[in-house]
């Protein structure tokens, strides 16, 4: 079987293109990105230029000639994004299947979007396959689509280290994050700063890895998010928080496994985030998670369990931490558990070999 993806590449698309590969022939139509693609797949440059407001818009004519005849199945990324219009055509023009990876439907402000949205569904049809990665995405999609399916994200634990908890005075921190304002990162500096206050027999410290930026000139749709890293750097000089917090850019993809494993809690506060991988990366280390009410992945986290969520602010956040401590002494046996609990949900619900095996049973019922 042929599968073409058509979609800009990123790394929560790593594990199910290798997944599939084992079995298929997955070939990635993308367009020019910054973000390096790994060797190991196999992809083609499609030329393309941003819209606003109608986002990536490919050639119609190189999507044309690169969707073969032999082409079984194209799938393509966010149901709703305007400059998907012409995929959607040139496949049925072409009789070719297409299904539609969702993480949520975001609804946009234009006033022509709401019948845009409408000719789309009715443009697309009521067989069209859905693969919903979170709850949320699958509510929205089912209303619409009754072959709707709900597929947790696909991730390889054996590419992350396992996390060995060591008793110590210093509960560490975690969050892997674009550098934007909807991350909301100032809110764990705050939290942070609350807690050495509130705790001054313990130590606490907390590194962010987000955005890369300095190698080469920067792009000009990095700029705001170089500025909210500037903006995160003089906050925490100003609180004189320098030893506690560490605010690292440009940190190979191949050593993320290390970061994770060097952390004891991975905490995620942002907001309109449709589905946020960094979560499930966590999670396969074996890390409690605490993440805000506004992120997709938090369907992947059971309260209580192996994680809490909190809403935006830092007393909720402050609160969601001291759910670790106890007397006030760091809980590790509770970090351990949780962390625990993590991996092997990661284990029961996110591997590759889930993932393709409930991949092919939708398959089957085109």
């Amino acid at each position: 079987m042929n599968i073409t993806f058509i979609m800009p590449y990123h790394q929560n698309l790593y594990d199910t293109f290798q997944s599939l590969s084992t079995q298929m022939h997955v070939t990635l139509l993308t367009p020019i990105i910054g973000r390096d693609i790994p060797t190991d797949i196999a992809y083609q440059i499609i030329p393309s230029k941003r819209i606003k407001p109608l986002g990536v818009v490919y050639s119609p004519f190189a999507l044309w000639k690169m969707l073969s005849h032999n082409t079984d199945l194209v799938v393509v990324k966010h149901i709703n994004a305007p400059g998907n219009f012409l995929v959607y055509l040139i496949c049925k023009l072409k009789r070719i299947p297409c299904m539609i990876m969702v993480q949520e439907i975001q609804h946009y402000k234009n006033v022509l979007y709401h019948p845009f949205f409408k000719l789309l569904i009715f443009f697309l049809g009521k067989k069209t396959q859905i693969l919903a990665v979170t709850q949320k995405g699958y509510e929205e999609s089912k209303k619409y689509f009754p072959s709707t399916f709900y597929m947790p994200a696909c991730i390889n634990p054996e590419r992350f280290l396992n996390k060995k908890y060591k008793l110590s005075r210093t509960l560490r921190f975690f969050c892997v994050s674009k550098y934007q304002k909807r991350k909301n990162l100032p809110i764990l500096i705050e939290a942070l700063e609350t807690l050495i206050k509130k705790y001054p027999h313990l130590r606490f410290h907390l590194t962010i890895i987000g955005t890369a930026w300095s190698k080469g000139p920067i792009n000009k749709h990095l700029l705001p998010e170089k500025k909210v890293y500037d903006d995160l750097l003089a906050l925490l000089q100003q609180k004189k928080l320098e030893q506690n917090i560490s605010l690292l850019k440009d940190v190979p993809y191949d050593d993320m496994p290390r970061h994770y494993a060097d952390a004891d809690l991975f905490v995620f506060p942002a907001s309109q985030e449709p589905l946020g991988y960094a979560l499930v990366e966590a999670m396969a280390t074996g890390l409690p998670i605490l993440c805000s009410t506004e992120v997709g992945a938090k369907c992947y986290v059971h309260s209580d369990m192996n994680g809490y969520f909190f809403s935006i602010d830092v007393p909720a956040l402050v609160e969601s931490i001291e759910q670790f401590l106890i007397n006030g002494k760091i809980d590790w046996k509770k970090l351990r558990d949780f962390g625990k609990k993590s991996k092997q949900m990661i284990i029961k619900d996110h591997t590759p070999e889930r993932f393709l095996y409930d991949f092919r049973k939708i398959i089957a019922q085109r």
